[in-house]
């Protein structure tokens, strides 16, 4: 689904790059119009001026396609290494689908962008724009569609940036939520045995379990060692409970209770806090010891509401018992802080922890949590030649840091700020371009009308106004567009965003602020070019070009 609103997004950047080359296919337009004028007046078809329009927006699309081309053969792996890093690709990135698809889009993308100039320079005046020129001819017409075009990259560029602050937001709200344990540097490790030479059915005997944890606590880089039968981000499993007083267990939407089988270390390995009481210690940890659990904060607000869950009982059945015999109470010890278990969008469910080998459930098997006192990852080879080498019906060992299967619940997040970051600023720089090109040719073109205002007084700072105001009113009305279009459409992601609202005040304002600052940047050049132009060489260059104006105007007309 992400990568459905990355496809979009890259239609929108295609779209403002489209605008912005139409928007300078039309001041090139507007500059020549005089030569259209002529070519008409000497029996040019429009047909013809437009062909040769549109022919420069295709040439200019053609090679922005090889480009393209060549971005895709060079860069294909970087891409999808970078987009989706998870993903094994069988085929290869630039395909005949492929290249054919990025020609068909390159020579769409060049009539897009030279329609709009192409229908305005064949729509001249052949008379009044030879007998004026292209100075001081500018059409309200062609005016008004640079200053549509710049709205719609103003417009589109808010809608970018408006996702990308979402997502942003929403990656930032799934970072820092409460995991209730701390995942950096813990390695899961899951061995697999050979059936024919090892534990039968691939059961992880007890015996291997503490020689592997003995084995890895003396390796350098382990700081501690555990096991877990759930353990977060990777597996969970459940087993039947029952609590004296209560006919069933409550049933929440985040599940059943879940168990975890841990060993007196786990708590202190996994940085989960108990809130009351106490967790499990080593001579818990036994057959034929008092059965004792510990509940999270949860579990204990739903089975014993108003109550202390200390020294309740929580009668928990093994899986291969039969339920008609009732097994002994195990009391609860101690509460842990609620943690999540599956995903960071997931509320955190209800969980018990019980000792591993008390013998109270017959697990299938257990995962081996080993914490780093560094990189995790560099301590693979050493834990996967440890543990081949203490037990050799051991045939493979899957080791998966903790920390990335976490970074993979919010992958989707990531990824959508990223992209949705990188192609709102490229699109906020185009549109600055895009507006900065508009104000500087407005100048040029005005420069005679700027040189009469500072001949009659007209003072720097009014001047400065004049461009900003121009600025301004394109800048606004672009800024309202493109918030309501991006109001409008936000909430059509709002599955995709996690704890952030698809209007979400604070995003819209710096959205606002952002597109605001780069205007202003884009207007410092040409506010200052209509400020230091200087009326004695305006009005005299405005002089000249008319008398030259005449004196062409009338050898054309003799001819």
């Amino acid at each position: 689904r992400v990568s459905q609103w990355l496809a979009g997004i890259s239609l929108l950047v295609l779209l403002i790059a489209c605008a912005h080359v139409a928007n300078l296919l039309l001041a090139r337009a507007m500059h020549s119009r005089r030569d259209t004028g002529i070519r008409l007046a000497l029996g040019s078809s429009r047909a013809n001026v437009i062909g040769h329009a549109l022919s420069e927006s295709l040439v200019l699309a053609g090679l922005g396609g090889i480009a393209a081309l060549v971005l895709t053969r060079v860069g294909g792996n970087l891409l999808r290494s970078f987009v989706l890093p998870d993903i094994v690709w069988s085929e290869p990135h630039l395909m005949l689908r492929v290249a054919a698809f990025i020609v068909i889009l390159a020579l769409l993308a060049g009539l897009v962008a030279g329609v709009i100039p192409a229908m305005q320079a064949s729509h001249v005046d052949v008379v009044e724009t030879i007998k004026t020129g292209a100075s001081r001819n500018t059409s309200g017409s062609a005016s008004r569609t640079r200053d549509a075009l710049v709205i719609v990259q103003v417009a589109l560029s808010v809608v970018l940036l408006v996702g990308a602050g979402l997502f942003v937001r929403s990656l930032n709200r799934a970072n820092s939520r409460h995991l209730g344990f701390d995942p950096t540097g813990v390695l899961v490790v899951s061995p697999e045995f050979d059936h024919d030479t090892g534990s039968a059915d691939g059961v992880r005997d007890a015996e291997f379990l503490r020689r592997a944890l003995a084995r890895l606590k003396t390796l350098p880089g382990v700081e501690q060692v555990s096991v877990d039968l759930s353990t977060p981000f990777e597996s969970s499993f459940t087993a039947d409970l029952k609590v004296p007083g209560l006919d069933s267990i409550p049933v929440l939407p985040s599940g059943p209770p879940f168990v975890h089988t841990v060993d007196p270390d786990y708590f202190r390995m996994m940085h989960v806090k108990i809130v009351r009481g106490r967790g499990i210690r080593a001579d818990d940890n036994h057959v034929g010891a008092a059965r004792v659990v510990v509940v999270n904060t949860l579990m204990a607000r739903m089975l014993w509401p108003g109550r202390d869950a200390l020294g309740q009982c929580l009668i928990v059945y093994d899986g291969d018992a039969s339920k008609s015999a009732l097994p002994p109470c195990a009391t609860v010890i101690g509460v842990a802080d609620a943690a999540v278990l599956e995903s960071v969008t997931d509320p955190a469910p209800m969980q018990f922890y019980i000792p591993a080998d008390a013998g109270i459930v017959t697990a299938p098997f257990l995962d081996i949590l080993a914490r780093a006192s560094g990189d995790g990852r560099q301590l693979v080879p050493a834990i996967r030649k440890a543990l081949v080498d203490l037990d050799p019906s051991v045939r493979f060992l899957h080791i998966d840091s903790l920390q990335e299967a976490v970074d993979r619940t919010t992958s989707s997040w990531r990824l959508g700020a990223t992209a949705f970051t990188a192609f709102g600023m490229l699109a906020l720089i185009v549109a600055g371009i895009g507006l900065y090109s508009v104000l500087a040719f407005s100048v040029a073109q005005r420069t005679f009308e700027i040189g009469v205002r500072t001949a009659l007084g007209a003072t720097p700072r009014r001047l400065a106004r004049m461009v900003l105001g121009e600025m301004g009113r394109l800048v606004a009305v672009g800024v309202v567009i493109g918030l309501i279009v991006a109001v409008v459409v936000a909430p059509r992601a709002k599955s995709l965003l996690f704890n952030v609202s698809p209007h979400d005040p604070a995003t819209l304002a710096v959205v606002v602020c952002s597109v605001v600052a780069a205007s202003i940047l884009a207007a410092i050049v040409p506010a200052r070019r209509a400020i230091l132009v200087d009326p004695s060489i305006a009005l005299k260059s405005e002089c000249t070009k008319h008398d030259r104006r005449s004196v062409t105007t009338t050898n054309d007309l003799r001819e």
